[in-house]
């Protein structure tokens, strides 16, 4: 083999080392980068397994708000029922005429027409007895007209 072609086989081969070193070397980098991208991936699977987890917390107190707005609602209606019962069993303990509340008692206007009731007959009474008085005063004073009338006679 001549110089020449020992020295074109060295400059090959020294030109070959090079293009594997630079191929080496991109390699590395190439394994470097497909590290990080691994490692960002975990990190991403990772967030999205986090995410996920709160996600179902968050899905998880939603649905018992959710129940407890049913319940509470449920207690509203129950409570409104009891109001509206309580108003009408109130009414009927001021104006109730038709007997019994609740089978309990009469009610207050029941009580207040029993009281205007007896009021009205002590009324009629004194009046009453207010005639009796007068009427024994004239009959008083005819008593003693008629005494004395009798006694001018005697």
């Amino acid at each position: 083999m001549s110089a020449s072609a020992a020295k074109a086989s060295e400059d090959s081969t020294a030109a070959s080392e090079q293009v594997a070193i630079t191929k080496a070397s991109e390699a590395s980098q190439s394994a470097v980068d497909s590290a990080t991208y691994a490692q960002e991936s975990k990190l991403s699977a990772e967030a999205s397994e986090t995410s996920n987890q709160s996600s179902t917390v968050q899905a998880t107190i939603a649905t018992e708000a959710k129940d407890e707005v049913i319940v509470m609602r449920d207690e509203v209606i129950t409570l409104e029922q009891a109001s509206e019962d309580s108003a009408e069993l109130s009414k009927n303990w001021a104006i109730n005429m038709s007997g019994l509340v609740d089978g309990e008692d009469y009610s207050s206007k029941h009580y207040a027409n029993e009281s205007k009731r007896y009021s009205d007959n002590i009324g009629i009474a004194a009046e009453d007895a207010d005639l009796l008085v007068e009427r024994l005063r004239v009959s008083q004073q005819w008593g003693i007209v008629i005494d004395s009338l009798n006694q001018e006679q005697e």
